[in-house]
């Protein structure tokens, strides 16, 4: 169709890139679906969407990290918005540093999709971010701001507490480590 066509419309590009997508040839679906996001519209947030989960097919979870912070940005579609904040912050989760970007990333979807089908999965990604923070301290806080709790930050701030008390211990303050291990 395209080496027929004079100019295919962006609507024919997309369908063509959706159709790649369709059946697996995720590369050609990138390539259709690109030519797409050339305005600022529905077509371009859905075309966004869908790079980011053919790239994410082709294991290549940065790129779609990326596509998917282009899909969030717009409002045309209040489901799609959701579905790419939701993909970038796992995406984020699984290829970034969890202070550097992760952890906010997370925050942010639980704290703007709160009634999100998927915040118990976004909170147990955050529960596991945080027990691997090299700042126990700084992650416990965090915790402990969260509007809503789960099994998994329940066991994590428990962790984290003591971590906590085993810094205080190392470090000699002993009646601060009990009081951590008390808690935890």
């Amino acid at each position: 169709y395209e080496q027929q066509a004079t100019k295919p419309s962006r609507q024919d590009v997309y369908k063509c890139g959706m159709s790649h997508y369709h059946q697996q040839h995720y590369a050609d679906a990138i390539n259709h679906l690109k030519k797409v996001t050339t305005s600022n519209d529905s077509l371009c947030q859905n075309a966004y969407l869908h790079i980011g989960h053919a790239y994410v097919k082709q294991n290549d979870k940065e790129h779609a990290r990326m596509a998917y912070a282009e899909a969030a940005k717009t409002s045309f579609d209040p489901l799609v918005r959701e579905e790419a904040a939701y993909n970038y912050a796992v995406a984020t989760y699984e290829t970034a540093d969890a202070f550097g970007q992760a952890v906010p990333a997370l925050i942010n979807f639980v704290n703007e999709y709160p009634q999100s089908e998927h915040n118990v999965r976004v909170l147990d990604y955050l529960s596991d971010a945080l027990i691997n923070s090299t700042d126990p301290a700084k992650a416990y806080e965090t915790l402990n701001q969260l509007s809503r709790q789960t099994p998994s930050t329940e066991s994590a701030r428990l962790y984290l507490l003591y971590k906590i008390g085993v810094e205080n211990f190392t470090k000699g303050v002993a009646a601060k480590a009990a009081d951590n291990f008390t808690a935890a």
